[in-house]
């Protein structure tokens, strides 16, 4: 009907007006749309070029490889582990050579460590750990091994019940560290070796850790501090039982103990016979390097067995002295 008007010549007609309306798409293949000027500055004007909704990731952005320069001095969230995590990153386990890193010893990036342990499984066990004894060598930061320690202790304590796998594959580790860890991580001591370093760094850590516990047994009622507990004493057994490795001197023990007895709090005095009975029957090979201390430990545990008013206590330190001819004592 002439009442109504044509498609085309409304467009042109809101075109016209400077109206377009937003959602209305106008046909290409019609004439006389806009003009022939229009045309011609509409070609000329330079969009930025999108990326399709349906383009890989590589697409948007080029694939990082290794750290940037302007990263290197950042400490960074280790990354989430487990062989799930191997498998879903597409540089693999990064081999990690001289080149590769120039970190003074002041600001070493923790992130490539922390990534290696993340990585760790049974099947990569010799790569991984190489690589990170190469970073050490190349990388000799001792704040950096301190982290690295502490890390490998929560994990360890960490591994839920059942999990025994991930477990051994750190207590190796450990054993690793302090056969083969070279570089002077020490600068005060250059000639220590640096897994004389990784250890002592390792006994460190479990005796704050076995006197952290007992106070978090308390205040957190008990369950989750107390699975973690036993697993740090395992952890230390375990590492005890290594081969081939001095793992736990007289000097670390006596560390240990010194710093559980005490005589105000419980649960330390738990955690310390937990320790000796678990434990301590592996190190009777070191009994008489240990004849001093054990004499003096004795003495301080006999007499706060006599006057404690706490019968848990008391029947936790007569378990202990009984076994005198099991272990340390």
């Amino acid at each position: 009907p002439a009442s109504q008007t044509s498609l085309a010549e409304k467009d042109k007609e809101t075109v016209d007006s400077g109206n377009t309306s937003a959602g209305l798409e106008r046909p290409e293949d019609q004439p006389g749309l806009v003009s022939e000027q229009e045309r011609t500055d509409v070609n000329t004007v330079s969009l930025p070029s999108e990326t399709p909704l349906d383009a890989p990731l590589s697409a948007e952005r080029p694939e990082a490889q290794g750290y940037p320069k302007s990263e290197k001095g950042r400490f960074e969230e280790p990354l989430p582990g487990g062989e799930d995590a191997s498998s879903s990153r597409s540089g693999g386990i990064p081999t990690i050579t001289p080149s590769d890193v120039h970190v003074p010893e002041s600001s070493g990036s923790a992130g490539q460590v922390f990534q290696l342990l993340d990585e760790l499984t049974t099947k990569n066990f010799d790569l991984v750990t190489k690589n990170i004894l190469q970073w050490f060598k190349v990388t000799p930061n001792s704040q950096i091994l301190y982290k690295t320690t502490q890390s490998i202790v929560e994990r360890a304590t960490a591994v839920p019940a059942g999990q025994s796998g991930q477990f051994d594959i750190l207590v190796r580790l450990c054993k690793v560290m302090v056969n083969n860890l070279s570089g002077k991580i020490n600068v005060k001591n250059p000639q220590r070796s640096g897994g004389l370093v990784f250890r002592d760094y390792l006994g460190d850590i479990c005796r704050e850790n076995l006197k952290g516990i007992g106070a978090s047994t308390i205040v957190a009622g008990g369950h989750t501090a107390g699975f973690r507990r036993l697993r740090l004493i395992e952890f230390i057994g375990n590492l005890a039982k290594q081969k081939g490795v001095a793992m736990w001197t007289p000097d670390i023990i006596d560390k240990w103990v010194t710093a559980l007895l005490d005589d105000n709090d419980e649960e330390q005095f738990a955690t310390l016979c937990m320790l000796l009975t678990r434990p301590g029957p592996l190190c009777t090979e070191k009994k008489k390097k240990l004849r001093t201390h054990i004499k003096r430990w004795s003495q301080e545990m006999s007499k706060f067995a006599q006057r404690t008013s706490k019968p848990r206590v008391r029947v936790l330190l007569q378990n202990v002295i009984s076994r005198q001819d099991l272990g340390w004592f």
